[in-house]
């Protein structure tokens, strides 16, 4: 697996400010050691059977580990998808890393939602609350297309996809923004805006309490060993 893929990491950051801001965690992300995208299908394939989910899951252990253990400043999310939740390996993954689950986001994706997925989750969402990790629901536009209120306020906090800000005019975006934050009415819900490639749109986002963002602004994601450095 680690001659045809490679981790980069790209940072989420804690604006406190419209000109400052921290690095809150960063996301791992997948690149195909030859197109140097994200591999897809190929990809899914592998994580949907038995074998190639714990193969990948043993390759971030190896390559997170010793990284927050000597860097305990250091958080990462880590994104799973629904075919993963399936399996045993996933579990004893996040058991063989609970030592460290407060350095450490889980990102739930799913490009579809239906009710048995929707279920899926939140199971998997109480099992690794009860582990001391925290819980993001990646690309929430789909769940919030069906309203799905009370998924959303059972998880620590939301990504939105950049399709959101690159796809729609920024005052329809703050627009939307400020809907699902009055609908959920959670002070402590986590929102975090990916795709943000301006400072435009880094000031705007602020200006509604948006203080998690991630895109080009704040950094291009980087190998995983630049972190080492």
């Amino acid at each position: 697996m680690k001659n045809t893929y490679y981790f980069v990491v790209q940072p989420i950051v804690a604006l406190d400010n419209e000109q400052h801001f921290d690095i809150f965690c960063y996301e791992l992300l997948l690149r195909d050691q030859q197109t140097h995208q994200f591999p897809g299908q190929a990809f899914f394939s592998t994580i949907g059977t038995k074998v190639g989910n714990h193969t990948f899951l043993d390759w971030v252990q190896q390559a997170l580990r010793p990284i927050m253990k000597t860097n305990p400043h250091i958080k990462f999310s880590i994104n799973f998808e629904i075919a993963q939740l399936q399996f045993n390996e996933t579990f004893q993954f996040l058991n063989q890393l609970q030592p460290l689950a407060q350095q450490i986001f889980i990102e739930i994706t799913e490009r579809q939602y239906d009710e048995k997925d929707v279920a899926l989750a939140r199971q998997f969402m109480a099992y690794v609350q009860q582990l001391g990790y925290r819980v993001l629901f990646d690309d929430v536009d789909n769940l919030l297309m069906h309203d799905d209120l009370y998924t959303l306020r059972l998880a620590d906090g939301l990504k939105f996809s950049q399709d959101l800000i690159q796809n729609n005019a920024l005052p329809d975006v703050l627009r939307q923004l400020t809907i699902c934050q009055e609908k959920l009415n959670q002070q402590d819900k986590l929102f975090i805006v990916e795709g943000v490639n301006s400072e435009l749109q880094a000031q705007r986002l602020y200006d509604i309490g948006i203080q998690l963002q991630q895109g080009y602004y704040f950094g291009k994601p980087h190998k995983i060993e630049e972190l080492l450095v």
